[in-house]
């Protein structure tokens, strides 16, 4: 039985004032502890002590979903990602798609930060990528099963949603959303190597035609995604919304996770994701490879703007930066620079 909005405001009442620093601890009936969630959110797993037992099994939709809740607390930065979580998930359960955790609760006015509330999602976790060619065909099925989700399934059920949070019409289009990052930059603060990937990037020509829009969940962070036997689902929907599915699979490739996958995996990940594709799909392997480029050239501009803001402090974080951020971020770069620069070098 989901706990009732009275019931949830009272846990979110008490919860709210200590969430930065809040100890794992009992608590009328619930056992309460942080969860790891990044620097943009707090993340805190509420089980009732009744039925913990049960929970986290991993075993289909048994105990563990429902005596769990996950309560996240995400940052007022103007995208509105406890709301794009929210839509998503309730137009996910109006249409019956098992895919991602039942919404239970939403408030961007009650507290200091956005709330969204869902059901605890219980399965197997795994900060790896996946290591065999069923694995992978596990996670390309969840993400086409999403993608077959479209604007007139929407309105049939009466759910509006956004566009995605980074949700690019066009490869093209993320070029420019490249250059927008650093353009606020000075001058000097802009590193002779990224200057040379934006002008490969922009010599790539990278195509400028839209496609087709579906919903795309972006954020593809292994961790977001629950292996279950009874399918793949996925939590983090915080930057979902309408957008190009194709995106969704170049962003997946350069992601940090994937950033070390050869040539071969991620041209065999690329064409296996079309192979499953229906009749009429728009999503080619040559539309993917594009955003791949383009997000490799973007994420080696946003780890030098994150440099830029980290150091004048303008960032802004619910949760403190690592000691080490600086020695890391540098290094990421670097991986991206070499990356964007080979990718552009191959299409120019």
């Amino acid at each position: 039985m989901y706990p009732k909005t009275q019931q949830l405001e009272l846990l979110l009442d008490y919860l709210a004032p200590q969430a930065r620093t809040m100890p794992e601890h009992d608590w009328q009936g619930w056992h309460l502890q942080r969860i790891s969630g990044g620097m943009n959110k707090i993340v805190l797993r509420a089980s009732r002590a009744e039925a913990e037992d049960g929970a986290g099994d991993g075993a289909g939709d048994g105990a563990g979903d429902e005596a769990d809740i996950a309560i996240k607390f995400t940052w007022p930065d103007g995208r509105d990602r406890a709301g794009h979580e929210f839509s998503a998930l309730c137009l996910l359960d109006r249409l019956h798609l098992k895919l991602a955790p039942r919404p239970l609760y939403f408030s961007d006015t009650r507290y200091a930060q956005p709330v969204v509330v869902q059901t605890w999602l219980a399965g197997e976790v795994r900060a790896g990528l996946p290591a065999t060619p069923d694995e992978w065909h596990c996670l390309l099925a969840h993400l086409r099963a999403v993608h077959q989700v479209t604007p007139d399934m929407s309105g049939r059920v009466g759910i509006t949603l956004s566009r995605a949070n980074l949700s690019p019409a066009s490869p093209l289009t993320l070029v420019h959303l490249a250059h927008a990052l650093i353009a606020d930059m000075p001058g000097d603060e802009l590193t002779p190597e990224l200057i040379q990937v934006m002008r490969h990037l922009d010599r790539a020509h990278l195509s400028g035609e839209t496609e087709s829009t579906a919903l795309i969940r972006c954020d593809p962070n292994t961790p977001n995604f629950i292996r279950r036997s009874d399918g793949w689902r996925s939590v983090d929907w915080e930057y979902s919304g309408w957008g190009d599915p194709a995106f969704t699979i170049g962003e997946m490739l350069a992601h940090p996770k994937y950033l070390g996958l050869d040539e071969a995996t991620w041209a065999w990940v690329i064409d296996a994701y079309c192979a499953g594709a229906k009749v009429g799909d728009t999503v080619t392997p040559a539309r993917i490879a594009a955003y791949r480029t383009a997000m490799l050239a973007w994420w080696a501009a946003k780890c030098e703007q994150n440099m830029w803001l980290n150091a004048k402090h303008a960032g802004g974080r619910l949760v403190p930066l690592p000691a080490d951020w600086r020695k890391q971020t540098l290094d990421l770069r670097a991986r991206y620079i070499a990356a964007a620069l080979s990718a552009t070098r191959g299409v120019s």
